[in-house]
Order: structure tokens, then C-alpha cells, then sequence
């Protein structure tokens, strides 16, 4: 497992359906940034309420060093563990979306990449 980061409009990450990015606005986003691509090989599925299947594909910021993973899922984007340089890549997205950029805890974290006092 590990730390968990979030781009949402809602006030917590597990409130993020009550107000999403809906997927369309989301791809269209990703879409136009060329250092974002979306992984062929990764995923991960699950079954959702309705007993269907789900596979979800990352989407990889290309420009860091190391490929960072952004998962949207349930109308919220996520990285595992994300370094410094993602960080602000994600406050640069959750600006664009018009939503914020908070840890599993609900503490927002600014254009710098840090913490918000």
C-alpha cells in the first residue's frame, strides 16, 4: 500500500462522487497534455456494485524521471506515493479541473508541492 494523494472537488477523498470530475472532463484534460499517456499494461479491476467487472488503466506524467502512475476512479484522480516533482504536476491538474490536491488525511497541499498551512 502506501500514502495516497488526491485530486478532488470534494471536501475528503471518499466524498469525491458527491462532487466529481466527471470522466469526460477528465479525458478531455488528459488528452490535450502531452507529458500525460495513458498505460496500455498496468490496470487494476474490481467488481462494482452492480457485480460487474471494472478495469481501470493509469494515466503516466512522462515527464518525471521516474513514471508516476494517476489513477481516475469514482470521480477522483490518485497517486500512490507521489515525489515531489508529481506533486506539484498535481496541484498544476487540480488547478486546471478547478479542484484541490489533498493527502488520505484531507490536508491540501499547494503550487510548491507542500503542505498548505
Amino acid at each position: 500500500m502506501g500514502y495516497e494523494v488526491y485530486i478532488t472537488r470534494a471536501k475528503e477523498f471518499w466524498q469525491a462522487s458527491e462532487s466529481p470530475i466527471q470522466e469526460d472532463e477528465w479525458l478531455s484534460f488528459a488528452a490535450s497534455q502531452p507529458t500525460l499517456r495513458r498505460s496500455a499494461e498496468d490496470h487494476y479491476s474490481r467488481r462494482n456494485n452492480r457485480g460487474d467487472i471494472e478495469t481501470f488503466y493509469p494515466w503516466l506524467i512522462l515527464e518525471h524521471e521516474r513514471s508516476q502512475r494517476l489513477w481516475y476512479m469514482d470521480g477522483a484522480l490518485n497517486m500512490n506515493e507521489p515525489d515531489h516533482a508529481a506533486m506539484i504536476r498535481m496541484h498544476e491538474i487540480a488547478t486546471a479541473l478547478c479542484a484541490r490536491l489533498i493527502d488520505e488525511d484531507g490536508r491540501e497541499y499547494g503550487s510548491d508541492g507542500y503542505l498548505l498551512l
